[in-house]
């Protein structure tokens, strides 16, 4: 998931605008009520009693439509700290690159999945994925046109998955998803399929198209394990398993025996 750049208006709360709004809009009937009894009579302009009431008329509505001003300055205010918050977690917890969650949030996710699973008697599926033919990129193309493979490959990851599922970029050219809720043992695993099927086509950037393929190792909890460490070290050596393949393969870490 892609991070959209906010700016206080975006973030600011929608109730406070429409209220604002109504604020100022009573701000003008009172303004409007001072013209109103500011406008000329037939016996000429306004007795020294109207007028005093239209003063207090429009010392009321100067004095509401500060205030309403005073209130959306402050508004801004917090709407800033805010923003500012939600930066700093944005750092935490996503992939500056790419977007997606980073190894942290992954962690998060798995955790709660795992527990999840406990609960409830379900399973989540795990893969855990590593480009091949990354670093050649790198080297023959340049820093920014791998850069700009891993974000491409991360927009491929997240086509097709549900909005359940966690798409995360765990540090270099490495990923992982989280499929919770799958219904099939080897549903894991047909979801790689198509992570592979759709990464064999070539990958188009801006100095031209590459070919990669990708490694993948699948594990489903808690049939393999319900531990994370567990888990991802058996990820890991499955993973190395793919790659002594030739790689474009994925290794199903399987229940240990």
């Amino acid at each position: 998931m892609t991070q959209k750049q906010e700016t206080p208006g975006s973030v600011i709360w929608p109730g406070f605008r429409l209220f604002f709004i109504v604020y100022l809009l009573s701000g003008g009937l009172l303004a409007g009520l001072l013209v109103l009894f500011s406008a000329p009579v037939p016996g000429g302009w306004v007795s020294g009693q109207d007028l005093s009431v239209t003063v207090r008329f429009g010392f009321g509505a100067g004095i509401f439509i500060l205030i309403g001003i005073a209130s959306w300055f402050v508004a801004y205010g917090i709407t800033w700290r805010r923003m500012h918050q939600a930066q700093l977690m944005a750092i935490s917890m996503f992939d500056s690159l790419t977007g997606l969650p980073n190894r942290r949030l992954f962690f998060d996710h798995l955790d709660t999945a795992i527990k999840h699973d406990r609960r409830n008697k379900t399973m989540t599926g795990l893969l855990y994925l590593n480009l091949d033919g990354f670093k050649k990129v790198n080297a023959e193309l340049g820093h920014d046109a791998g850069d700009e493979l891993l974000c491409v490959v991360a927009r491929i990851l997240e086509i097709g998955v549900r909005q359940s599922d966690t798409v995360a970029r765990l540090g270099g050219d490495e990923y992982a998803m989280i499929l919770p809720l799958i219904t099939a043992a080897d549903g894991a695993e047909r979801v790689a399929e198509k992570v592979m099927a759709a990464l064999t086509k070539p990958v188009q950037l801006i100095v031209g198209s590459v070919a990669v393929s990708v490694s993948i190792g699948a594990a489903v909890t808690p049939r393999d394990s319900d531990d994370v460490d567990e888990l991802m070290r058996r990820l890991d050596l499955a993973v190395s398993m793919a790659k002594k393949r030739s790689g474009n393969a994925c290794v199903v870490v399987g229940p240990e025996g």
